[in-house]
Order: C-alpha cells, then structure tokens, then sequence
C-alpha cells in the first residue's frame, strides 16, 4: 500500500472507479474541482461526501475527522478531484495549503501514524487522484 497523490487523465480515472465502484471495502469521493473556489466549497463537499458526523469548519477539526472516517467502515478511500487546474485557482496559497494537507499528514497518517497513534488502529489506503 502506497497512498500517493496521482496526476491521472479522464480515461484513467474512469479504469479506476470501475475496478473499485463494487467495492463495499471502498469509499470514492468524487469533487468537481471547478465548483470549489474558497475554503467553505471545499469544506462543505468534504463533510457532505466523507460524512463527517458534524461539521467542522476548521482546518484543525477537517484534519481530526479526516484522519478518524471510523463511521464509515472502510478499508480503502479515493479522493477523486476533476478540473483540478480550476481548483481554487484563485486561491493558490490555501490551494496548496490543502494539498500540503493530505502530503505531509492526512496520507501519511493512514499509512502507518494509525498503528501508532490509535489503540487497534489499522493502516488504510488513501489515495487523491486530480484528474485534468
């Protein structure tokens, strides 16, 4: 298991989410990059399409609940964000905030912090895929 970020294409993505849709193991998250322009875009998705059990509207609360995803019993989770390029595009610096996010701690988290940090925790697969 290796939780990466991954540049893939339209014809990509649409291999992966049909090897992985019929599996009950499996939470796909998709995002249409295009519609997320402020922080409140992105949070909002993020809670409604992860069902957070609350909302929070922080950075620090997003993180917490980001790495926990207890509620909803999966081994595996794919974040899948189309029109990345229009991400945030006028927002470069919480753009790149967001993905310093998942690179320096929710990805490394569910690749082994869990183990560590949880009592029973388990490693997980967690992969973001922007697609163009």
């Amino acid at each position: 298991m290796d939780n990466k970020v991954f540049h893939v294409s339209i014809i990509d993505i649409a291999k992966i989410i049909k090897e992985n849709r019929n599996n009950s193991g499996t939470h796909i998250v998709e995002i249409n990059g295009s519609l997320i322009q402020t922080w409140e875009n992105y949070i909002d998705e993020i809670e409604n399409l992860f069902c957070f059990p609350t909302r929070r509207n922080t950075i620090d609360g997003y993180l917490d609940w980001i790495r926990d995803l207890s509620w909803l019993h999966k081994d595996r989770f794919l974040l899948i964000l189309y029109n990345y390029r229009h991400f945030l595009q006028d927002q470069p610096a919480l753009k790149e905030i967001i993905m310093n996010d998942f690179w320096e701690c929710i990805l490394p988290w569910w690749q082994k912090d869990v183990e560590s940090f949880v009592v029973d925790g388990k490693a997980k697969e967690f992969c973001v895929y922007l697609v163009e």
